[in-house]
């Protein structure tokens, strides 16, 4: 089994997890571990932000109350904003499929259908005629000593994050997962490898070679958003 942090969520895939791989039947039972392996990419930098920002925002529209309505729904807004934004996008990858959640939007993309795999600004999984960028997932900008903040994005610093890829994956340290998109590229190519290697085996269920990316919209990041954006616009409208 691998050293790697295994963290499982409890995020309901809607319709797009039909769990047609997930049967128990003809499997090894020395496949269990690979089978249940569950690994979520989210950086917690940007989590740490978003949840402090909102908190924030929260605070200021209890302490705000006698501001009106109008500035209290508005802070409210602001908070849900920073969640879906900045908390809640995240990579999940598991032996039947790869999930990107990005604001508002989530991706459901089975590894028959996977293609490839790129890590320009951000990382993007390549499935047929589809590039799908991952939110959460963004290539670490690195600055050359004494070229500025434009050098950051000049051609050489452009090279870089190229070359970020073709790296070899870092060592991660216990209960970590790579966050930036080379290492985590490089992560995603591993795991690909590791399902085709136990595909060959028949130690997984069988998979549809004509499975397809399922897209659909996130009803909780809509919700968070249009409830409090109802709100403040009929705050506003009736005055």
């Amino acid at each position: 089994g691998r050293s790697w942090a295994t963290v499982v969520t409890a995020v309901s895939l809607g319709p797009c997890n039909d769990d047609r791989a997930m049967s128990d039947d003809h499997v090894p039972e020395a496949t269990d571990a690979a089978r249940s392996a569950d690994f979520v990419l989210r950086p917690k930098g940007s989590a740490v932000l978003g949840g402090v920002g909102s908190a924030l925002f929260l605070l200021g529209a209890v302490t705000s109350l006698d501001a009106g309505p109008a500035f209290v729904m508005g802070l409210v807004l602001a908070a849900a904003l920073l969640v879906v934004v900045l908390v809640r996008p995240f990579m999940r990858l598991t032996m039947t499929e790869i999930t990107v959640h990005n604001p508002f939007r989530r991706h459901v993309i089975p590894w028959p259908a996977y293609e490839d795999v790129s890590s320009q600004w951000n990382l993007v999984i390549y499935a047929g005629d589809q590039a799908i960028k991952s939110w959460a997932i963004a290539a670490k900008i690195k600055r050359r000593t004494g070229s500025g903040v434009i050098g950051a994005f000049s051609s050489g610093a452009h090279k870089e994050r190229l070359n970020e890829t073709a790296s070899a994956a870092p060592e991660p340290l216990p209960g970590s997962l790579p966050t930036s998109a080379g290492p985590a590229a490089v992560f995603v190519e591993q795991l690909y490898a590791e399902w085709q290697d136990l595909r060959q085996k028949g130690a997984l269920p069988p998979q549809s070679a004509s499975a397809t990316v399922c897209r659909r919209w996130d009803a909780l990041d809509l919700a968070l958003v249009i409830v409090p954006a109802v709100a403040w616009l009929v705050v506003l409208i009736r005055g």
